[in-house]
């Protein structure tokens, strides 16, 4: 191509751009079948490769069109929550944990994740005290059987600790506080109940999150069975007996309050408050007891190790005056034209505390089929996975661990923010 004496360089190179996109209509068809070609190559190599193919289902990797090639390495991070995502968002009560003793067997996928971390550690001696308790869980677990420690059998729950359908039955002295325990999970709900109280295979509760249900039925099996509702009470069937109670308040869950709780006038007249929710808010409201308070802190943590989801579980006695002085308060505020929700908070601020506790539910939420495997091929392919979860930081951190998100030859770091 000849080029004038005085062209500088930018000119010249001008030229030749404008010559390549002349010549665009003129590029041979062939080049257009050779890629096509080259495409077909990788795509037959893909489908070959033993890395993709699923030996379970003896399913080889399949590619739907001969493109893909182009879109393959395009994404470096995927962000995901962990709730209904990595886990299946259905809900099983699994322990529960009540007068200084952790009821229910068996561990969860996440749980042996936190063993196998545990696994280098040396064993702790035990005491003597701490050896005949851990004896006492062995025997007890040797007769674990669902038929025989749910009173009232749902196959939806696998709850198999016949202890506590024992203690109750046979009067022992952990019964009264057993009691109130499933009262709460029975009482302090907005679950509705639908189909024939007397048909329990067909009674099927509709709640507002899986976890509510799952405490509903948790409480249905160990034998205080919620049965049916009006507008200003909760029936239960207590092992064969039917009572009423009568709500009076109810103070609703919410992400701030992070708890919920009902005022109840008691078969026997007495009114009582219910209430449920996360340990970092009730903790603090409980009545003052050191050892005891402590003894429910490390066991949240224990169950927060299996990946398990806790509930701090308390009530309180009031008054009739107490709680009428509290009614007109609470009254006002439910009846507020403006600042509804944040009167309603604050009154129900007023009434939960100095609460007794009576113990800590603990709620399973498994993992997708296939979730580790499919992290550790992202891992393979150099993909980057961020997950968002609420939970607590020894939960987070062993999931992390049971669905291969990181492995024991990573550093964990750990951030904490102060506003």
């Amino acid at each position: 191509m000849p080029y004038l004496a005085n062209e500088t360089a930018g000119e010249k190179a001008q030229v030749w751009i404008t010559f390549f996109i002349l010549c665009n209509n003129y590029v041979p068809i062939s080049l257009y079948v050779s890629m096509e070609l080259a495409k077909l190559g990788q795509k037959m190599l893909m489908e070959s490769d033993l890395q993709m193919y699923h030996a379970e289902t003896d399913t080889p990797m399949v590619a739907r069109t001969s493109n893909l090639n182009e879109e393959l390495g395009q994404i470096h991070y995927i962000f995901s929550d962990k709730t209904g995502t990595l886990t299946r968002n259905e809900m099983e009560f699994r322990k529960c944990y009540v007068a200084n003793t952790s009821y229910g067997f068996g561990t969860t996928e996440i749980g042996r994740a936190a063993a196998a971390r545990r696994k280098a550690e040396p064993e702790k001696e035990l005491n003597p005290d701490e050896a005949e308790a851990a004896l006492l869980v062995k025997e007890a677990e040797a007769r674990a059987d669902p038929n025989k420690a749910q009173f009232f059998r749902d196959k939806s729950c696998s709850f198999d600790d016949v202890r506590i359908r024992d203690r109750i039955q046979n009067d022992h002295a952990d019964k009264p506080i057993l009691v109130d325990f499933l009262k709460v999970l029975a009482v302090s709900h907005t679950v509705v109940p639908e189909g024939d109280k007397d048909d329990i295979d067909r009674l099927v509760y509709q709640a507002e999150s899986p976890d509510e249900g799952a405490l509903v039925t948790a409480a249905k099996v160990l034998g205080y069975m919620f049965c049916g509702k009006t507008a200003t009470t909760h029936i239960v069937n207590f092992y064969g007996e039917e009572q009423e109670f009568e709500i009076l308040n109810i103070n609703k869950f919410n992400s701030t309050r992070k708890r919920m709780s009902v005022v109840t006038r008691q078969p026997g007249g007495s009114i009582e408050l219910l209430c449920k929710g996360a340990d970092n808010v009730m903790l603090e409201r409980l009545v003052e007891d050191k050892a005891g308070n402590a003894t429910l802190a490390d066991m949240l943590i224990e169950y927060s190790n299996e990946g398990l989801r806790t509930l701090v579980i308390a009530k309180k006695v009031l008054s009739e005056e107490e709680w009428a002085q509290w009614n007109v308060t609470h009254k006002a505020a439910a009846t507020a034209m403006s600042g509804r929700d944040e009167a309603l908070m604050a009154a129900a601020e007023e009434i939960e505390k100095d609460m007794i506790p009576l113990g800590i539910t603990a709620i399973e939420d498994k993992l997708q089929e296939g979730v580790p495997k499919t992290i550790s091929n992202l891992a393979l392919a150099n993909i980057k996975l961020w997950v968002l979860t609420g939970d607590k930081m020894e939960t987070a951190e062993n999931i992390g661990f049971a669905c291969n998100l990181h492995t024991f030859s990573n550093v964990l770091y750990t951030v904490t923010l102060y506003s």
